[in-house]
């Protein structure tokens, strides 16, 4: 048991090294190299695309489940023996998951320019995060009650009830990487090269070797959602909203 501790902690070590790999910014950045369009060109074209506004929800509750273990034990005679005993646990199940996304009309960017400062680097790393802001009140007021609606709905389906709202842009990734000149970008900046690096334990050499050809920035996106208020009709009757309560 003692002899087989040391291969047991060395396999564990050399996995949290390999989720480590595969999750370490290197890997994004290469993985999310932008061979065929600068990083300008990038960022315009996220700043340019609509994004995305859903509200989503879950109904769950909690199941306490019965299940056998085997467990080990040394009897009084000293020899190892097994048997079966009866164990429970406290699972969550979902029974219910909904989306519905919010149709605005206009997003508008309001995003700041990139510097220029990092074209004194040919290979730049950036650091992208995105958010919105609603334009006006009516749009806001909007969104907050189709958002309460949309709780009353769903909110007695089950004993416990998850909701939340996501918004994304399409094409939108955190970490970006883009050459200013494509054609003297070393053969060596590939994600198949910091891999192998990382297979011959060098990973961190490959990372100080970017670290110092590029230079690395940050740049926010950020857009304003309006919804165009519908023409006032005089003389319509007004529509009834009905609340469900649990």
């Amino acid at each position: 048991m003692f002899v087989a501790f040391p291969a047991v902690f060395t396999l564990i070590i050399y996995i949290i090294y390999w989720v480590e790999v595969f999750t370490s910014a290197t890997y994004k950045y290469l993985q999310n190299f932008l061979a065929t369009e600068g990083v300008y060109e990038h960022i315009q074209r996220i700043r340019g695309t609509t994004p995305g506004l859903d509200l989503h929800c879950r109904c769950y509750h909690y199941e306490t489940q019965t299940y056998y273990e085997t467990e080990h034990y040394t009897d009084s005679h000293g020899h190892s023996k097994s048997r079966q005993v009866l164990r429970t646990r406290t699972v969550e199940v979902t029974t219910y998951r909904e989306s519905e996304p919010f149709r605005f009309t206009t997003a508008v960017d309001q995003s700041g320019d990139l510097s220029e400062e990092v074209t004194r680097f040919n290979i730049v790393r950036i650091k992208m995060s995105e958010g919105f802001s609603f334009g006006d009140n009516y749009t806001a007021q909007v969104f907050n009650e189709q958002k309460n609606h949309f709780i009353a709905r769903n909110q007695c389906r089950d004993t416990h009830f998850q909701q939340w709202d996501s918004y994304a842009t399409p094409g939108f990734q955190k970490h970006m990487m883009s050459a200013v000149n494509k054609d003297s970008v070393p053969g060596c900046m590939k994600i198949n090269w910091f891999v192998l690096s990382s297979f011959l334990f060098a990973s961190w050499f490959y990372r100080l070797w970017l670290d110092r050809i590029s230079v690395a920035g940050k740049y926010h996106v950020n857009k304003w959602l309006y919804l165009t208020p519908p023409p006032v009709v005089y003389g319509a009757v007004p529509t009834v909203v009905v609340h469900h309560h649990c």
